[in-house]
């Protein structure tokens, strides 16, 4: 979703054009040539005044070549990656990448849509408990595969959940519907009877994760850089989720609300993103009818069947 992304057999082909004068001149070439903008961070025992001094000296030092010049002039950073905007769900099929690989898989995701402090935090707490009933049932219960995940994440600024299986024990095509019956039926019902001590359980592990110090060089840096690449702006992101996540506004009522929201909405379609990578050859797409029982066989409920139907045929197919 994201541009400039390249498969691995789309590199490897690159690698054969690369020779030792376009390695030299890459630099000038693809990043020089466009307009940047120095950020700096300085963290440790220095006076802000202090720091800016260093800052200035290095940059006014700065060396560039001869067809870089600098100026004052002042321009917008791109500070978020565009990603493209998905209206509606999308299906791709695809054979595995990886030679002689006897696996096939499957990744749904559901995009949310542009994060927010509410989202993050929601989100993050329904990634936690999505985990654990996605492992439970596909790869505890079932056996689907080696390789099971569930979770929250953003990409950009986008927040989304998605649900990884890798195995032998099922194709993807079936696998899509059994992911399909965690997200309208399990995930429902473990919300719906969620206790007040598991939901302070799944809160403590986030606050933890927020208030944790940095352990290292690396780890600090990490810490406070998405604020500054931002501009300096969202310092205190971390401080807006401990409060919000300590308020009387983070209920099970509010998950329930976010996950169909997201997952089981009443109406209209998901913004969907489903991938399969099948191990031999890419069969054909299975039939409304074919779906339809494999949806009953893996769990999906009755009542989530025609919404998810509807939602398949208007799906935007790459194979």
């Amino acid at each position: 979703l994201e541009e400039g992304a390249h498969s691995r057999a789309e590199t490897l082909a690159a690698l054969d054009d690369v020779t030792l004068t376009g390695a030299a001149s890459s630099v000038g070439e693809l990043l020089l040539r466009l307009p940047m903008q120095l950020t700096a961070l300085a963290m440790g025992n220095l006076a802000q005044d202090t720091a800016q001094h260093i800052v200035n000296h290095v940059a006014q030092r700065l060396e560039l070549p001869p067809n870089v010049t600098h100026t004052h002039e002042r321009g917008e950073v791109r500070q978020n990656v565009p990603i493209v905007r998905v209206t509606g769900p999308v299906e791709v099929r695809m054979q595995n990448p990886r030679e002689n690989d006897p696996n096939d898989v499957t990744v749904v995701t559901l995009l949310n849509g542009v994060s927010t402090i509410e989202s993050q935090v929601l989100l993050g707490l329904l990634g936690r408990i999505l985990r654990v009933v996605t492992y439970n049932e596909l790869r505890t219960a079932r056996q689907l595969g080696y390789v099971v995940e569930a979770g929250y994440g953003y990409l950009s600024n986008v927040d989304y959940l998605t649900a990884i299986v890798q195995g032998t024990a099922l194709g993807a095509d079936d696998v899509e519907q059994a992911i399909e019956a965690v997200f309208t039926k399990l995930m429902v019902k473990k919300l719906k009877h969620l206790t007040q001590e598991e939901l302070d359980s799944y809160k403590d592990a986030v606050v933890q994760g927020l208030v944790e110090p940095p352990v290292s060089p690396s780890s600090e840096v990490s810490h406070f850089w998405y604020p500054v690449k931002l501009g300096g702006r969202c310092f205190d992101y971390r401080g807006q989720m401990l409060r919000y996540l300590n308020s009387t506004l983070v209920t099970k009522e509010k998950l329930m609300e976010a996950w169909q929201g997201v997952a089981v909405p009443a109406a209209g379609h998901r913004r969907k993103v489903t991938i399969k990578y099948f191990a031999n050859k890419v069969p054909r797409r299975p039939d409304d009818m074919e779906t339809k029982r494999s949806m009953a066989k893996q769990g999906v409920p009755a009542e989530a069947t025609f919404r998810l139907l509807s939602e398949r045929s208007a799906a935007k197919v790459f194979d």
